[in-house]
């Protein structure tokens, strides 16, 4: 049946699952905690489209949609092709190739759409979770979290190409407690969490077909676009690119209890770090080169104009010289009194000093360049002063 043609509704399908399970390890020493998630998500984009006919990537605008002339740019003055169809002399292989490979073909029957993506939506994600906690004595108790979540979601923008997510995402983190009296607590804990992820425009058919077709050098550059105008869309095809954002950090805290007054001091160190790839090359093609000078927007077509293989811009970036490691270090000292004034009032007061420093790029490419050295660097890579924060915070608690 064509999709066109459908009686019920696409189907949609959502189930969320999971488990936990806590008890001792060693009795009254060490206990554990632990837990899965589980997510499943199907449904069906239903996006309509307009997409290429036969017809019209071999050259015949004569019944396209657009309803427009299509000039011949090789004339002055411009005049139309004979019946608004391009001769198949005329006809770049290349692109027309790429069209044919990478562009989805009719399934829907309408006045205005042709194409339907009736490929379902799917994300799915798996969560794991555990702490384990442990007394080693009575001065002394350390624990240890460890989390993680695979995640994964492909969109499809067609039939046969869409965009793809995959995540290996984890998070550890552990401290140690040290009772030095019943007045005196330290607190030392430090954790690490990353979010690795990869970015794909994945098609149904490979990279490696565009090469065949004359597009030399994509290798180097993963991943080929064509982009039309309305109301035609793009076809492309793109490698995996790959994001990383690990962070680090470490926090040891003070707790002394005297009198009416609760002091805290402490110390953080957060190490940020950025990684990111991509590359690819995009061919754009405009109505302005098949159209009359005299009927800008009235005459002309971008599918005709990338048929005659006309583009109107062309980017690129290799893949490899496209990474980018860079990584940025904070760290910050406090100190803070927590002030019983009465049964009543209680005024918290305190001073915490906050320094960023430099961005240390480790490899890649920056983001603007600085014209009284020369050199290439990253938009925000020095933080001249450091911040200095006063706090003075009243809290007041009534009672009967």
């Amino acid at each position: 049946m064509a999709e066109g043609k459908r009686n019920g509704p696409f189907p949609f399908r959502q189930n969320q699952f999971g488990a936990t399970a806590t008890g001792p390890i060693i009795r009254n020493k060490t206990f554990f905690s632990g837990g899965y998630n589980g997510w499943r998500y199907t449904k069906p984009v239903g996006t309509l489209l307009r997409v290429p006919t036969a017809q019209e990537i071999g050259g015949d605008f004569s019944k396209s949609i657009i309803g427009r002339d299509i000039y011949d740019p090789a004339t002055n003055p411009r005049t139309p092709f004979p019946g608004n169809i391009i001769p198949a002399n005329r006809i770049s292989p290349m692109v027309q190739g790429f069209i044919k490979t990478y562009f989805p073909t009719s399934n829907y029957t309408d006045p205005v759409f042709n194409a339907i993506a009736s490929k379902p939506q799917v994300n799915s994600d798996n969560g794991w979770q555990i702490k384990v906690d442990h007394q080693i004595n009575s001065a002394n108790s350390a624990w240890f979290r460890y989390s993680a979540m695979n995640a994964k979601q492909t969109t499809p923008t067609n039939n046969v190409q869409g965009n793809s997510f995959a995540m290996e995402a984890k998070n550890l983190g552990g401290g140690i407690i040290h009772i030095f009296s019943p007045a005196l607590i330290l607190d030392v804990r430090g954790g690490y969490a990353a979010r690795p992820f990869t970015i794909t425009a994945y098609h149904d058919v490979p990279l490696g077909a565009a090469t065949k077709l004359g597009f030399a050098g994509l290798d180097q550059f993963a991943g080929a676009t064509v982009g039309l105008a309305a109301p035609w869309g793009n076809g492309s095809v793109l490698d995996p690119q790959p994001r990383g954002n690990p962070v680090w950090s470490m926090s040891p805290n003070l707790s002394w209890i005297r009198g009416n007054h609760n002091l805290k001091t402490g110390f953080q160190f957060i190490q940020v770090s950025r990684i990111t790839q991509s590359g690819g090359v995009s061919y754009t093609f405009a109505d302005d080169a098949t159209a009359s000078p005299q009927l800008l927007g009235k005459s002309g077509a971008s599918l005709a104009s990338a048929i005659l293989g006309l583009p109107a811009s062309y980017s690129g970036t290799r893949f490899d010289a496209s990474k980018t490691n860079f990584d940025i270090a904070t760290w910050g000292a406090y100190i803070q009194d927590e002030w019983k004034v009465t049964p009543r009032v209680t005024i918290t007061a305190g001073l915490r000093f906050d320094h960023v420093n430099h961005v240390n790029l480790n490899n890649g490419m920056n983001n603007g360049p600085n014209l009284a050295t020369g050199n290439w660097e990253m938009a925000v890579a020095y933080c001249p002063l450091p911040a200095i924060r006063p706090v003075l915070l009243h809290a007041f608690r009534v009672t009967d």
